[in-house]
Parts: structure tokens; C-alpha cells; sequence
């Protein structure tokens, strides 16, 4: 995941690392959502992950097919904390991903990604985030 800052002269500045996007290095990203999963104002992140061939399970490198997706924090500040690990058996679980939709889920009139969020994936499923308002 890549996030840039213009310079203001048609030219843009990497601040992928300095933001702390540039942690999980070694997965490769399909979908990326913007979403405020604690309802606080600022959009988080949701990243899902997955390898190109399913044949890299039978590799001898230290890489796998289904990859678990990662999810960031906003620190209102530029930077984005690694929350990945407090997201639950739906983030942590390795499958193949290939994208994120988010969209209301319950009829309420919250903008849907504030309160759910759908994560698709080649065997269909839905992961929701409810948070109090």
C-alpha cells in the first residue's frame, strides 16, 4: 500500500512508511477500504490479502495463498497503527481475498461504513463491525 503527499509542483512525496502503512511488507494487497470502524471521525483501513497463484503452497519459500487481511487504525495525526491482531477470527483468518465492498447492512440510515462492513472473498461471506454510537 502506497500513500503519497503532494508536493504542490505536480510531484508527490512516498510516505508510505513514515505513515505506518509499510509494515506488512511480505502481503499482497487486492482490496483497500477506507471505513471509520470506531466511529470517531476518521477513516480507518482495511486492506485484503491475498497470493496470485494458489501454487505457492507447494513452494519451499516462506509464502502462502490465503493471507489475512489487515486493518488500521487513524491516529488523527498521518499515521495509521496495525490493528490487525485485535480484529478478530474474520481479519486473522488466512483465505484468499480479492476485495472489500462496504455498504449499509441493518436499514438504519447510518452511512454503512461507519457501522458494516462486507468482506468478499472468492467463497462469499460478510464480516460486520458494530461499534456503539
Amino acid at each position: 500500500m502506497k500513500r503519497k503527499g503532494s508536493l504542490g509542483d505536480a510531484t508527490f512525496e512516498d510516505h508510505t512508511y513514515p505513515s505506518g502503512l509499510g509494515e506488512n511488507t511480505r502481503l499482497l494487497g487486492w482490496g483497500v477500504g477506507f471505513f471509520d470502524m470506531d466511529n470517531d471521525g476518521w477513516l480507518d483501513i482495511l486492506m485484503s490479502n491475498a497470493h496470485v497463484y494458489p501454487e505457492v503452497d507447494k513452494s519451499k519459500a516462506d509464502l502462502k495463498y490465503a493471507e489475512h487481511k489487515c486493518l488500521y487504525r487513524n491516529l488523527h495525526n498521518g499515521r495509521f497503527q496495525d490493528v490487525t491482531n485485535k480484529g478478530g477470527p474474520g481479519i486473522l483468518e488466512d483465505v484468499p481475498a480479492r476485495g472489500c465492498v462496504f455498504g449499509g447492512y441493518d436499514n438504519d440510515g447510518d452511512p454503512g461504513y461507519r457501522r458494516e462492513l462486507y468482506q468478499c472473498r472468492t467463497t462469499a461471506s460478510a464480516l460486520r463491525f458494530d461499534t456503539e454510537s
